[in-house]
């Protein structure tokens, strides 16, 4: 008589599997021995080759349960699986040709298309200049768009104007460059920097950010919710003085929100 251990070793399982198929009425499960142990004999040994042998081939417990309790024939059981087996190849060559089609393009497949082909086009032209953005700019771009869209997804033909201007105009293009490497020139600063307060000055003078305030929610109080969740997000990837300045901009920005929702009413 084999031990739990042993019959494992000996069918090609695991002592883990052996007890899951007694769990679910697999193989029976032998009466303990005077000490307290399971002791198995040649039947279950049997048993337990055969359940190891058509897990190898892919079939599920069901099946198993099917193929050496029942009548039906082992071909139907193979059939079946081999039908699945054909649905799964077919699933799996389509999510390739989706993914070659992903690497043959420069935009970002998380992000809705005509946005991610301006912000690949947006990132060229950064290169180009001699200004490239880093990966980890890139990413935290992309999961502040994914979040805004995410509470307010009916601004996406807004955010997408606001990317199709920053490329028509060189100009526009030029001072946000500028106002980036400010706001990367932060990161050597303290938190009370006066530096801060001058950019956030310079933003909300700058007619473009103004502009891109309109591509908020209308509703208030899920702009404001926006602006709460950015301010979360970004405040745990930048250093003090960063944070700082996003939290400027992000107040100046809700109150401007709230001035605009109280003009409007």
């Amino acid at each position: 008589m084999l031990t739990i251990g042993e019959i494992a070793r000996l069918a090609g399982a695991t002592v883990r599997a052996v007890r899951h198929y007694h769990a679910v009425g697999l193989l029976a499960e032998p009466e303990r021995d005077a000490n307290g142990y399971r002791r198995y004999g040649a039947v279950a040994l049997v048993r337990l080759i055969r359940i190891r042998q058509l897990r190898d081939l892919g079939i599920p417990l069901s099946g198993i349960r099917i193929v050496i309790d029942t009548d039906e024939s082992f071909a139907v059981t193979l059939a079946d699986l081999d039908a699945e087996l054909s649905d799964k190849i077919a699933e799996l060559e389509q999510r390739r040709a989706r993914i070659a089609a992903l690497l043959g393009q420069r935009a970002d497949p998380e992000l809705p298309a005509p946005l991610a082909d301006l912000m690949a086009t947006v990132a060229d032209r950064a290169t180009a200049s001699g200004s490239p953005v880093t990966r980890a700019e890139s990413d935290r771009e992309k999961e502040a768009i994914l979040l805004v869209l995410a509470l307010s997804p009916e601004i996406l033909g807004d955010l997408t104007q606001v990317y199709r201007r920053l490329l028509g105009d060189a100009e526009v293009a030029a001072r946000i460059a500028e106002l980036d490497r400010r706001f990367a020139d932060l990161a050597a600063e303290p938190a009370d920097s006066p530096l801060i307060e001058e950019l956030v000055d310079r933003i909300f003078a700058d007619p473009y950010f103004v502009a891109e305030l309109a591509s908020t929610p209308p509703d208030q109080q899920v702009a404001e919710l926006t602006l709460d969740m950015l301010r979360e997000y970004l405040s745990s990837t930048y250093c003090p003085a960063q944070q700082r300045f996003v939290a400027l901009v992000l107040a100046r920005a809700r109150a401007h929100l709230r001035h605009a929702g109280t003009h409007r009413t």
